[in-house]
């Protein structure tokens, strides 16, 4: 696995940007994954509505995670059977 600094410095070269920008947009990033993540997990917790996650993350995101979710469920029926 590649160290972060070495990830870093491939972005700035690749988009000629200064090491501060790239860090700040890596950083971005980052923090918008995270909370994607918090959104989803609290769609599959059934804490917050569909409605609520598909304005925070986007349709494509949400229809994602029913998929995913569906796919283990049945995974799991699948396991359970006698």
């Amino acid at each position: 696995m590649q160290s972060l600094a070495t990830l870093l410095h491939e972005i700035t070269v690749e988009t000629g940007e200064s090491e501060s920008q790239a860090l700040a947009r890596v950083i971005d990033a980052g923090v918008r994954a995270l909370q994607r993540e918090r959104v989803l997990a609290k769609l599959v917790r059934e804490e917050i509505s569909r409605s609520e996650a598909i304005a925070a993350v986007g349709l494509d995101w949400v229809l994602m995670t029913e998929r995913q979710q569906q796919a283990i469920e049945e995974d799991i029926a699948w396991a359970s059977r006698p």
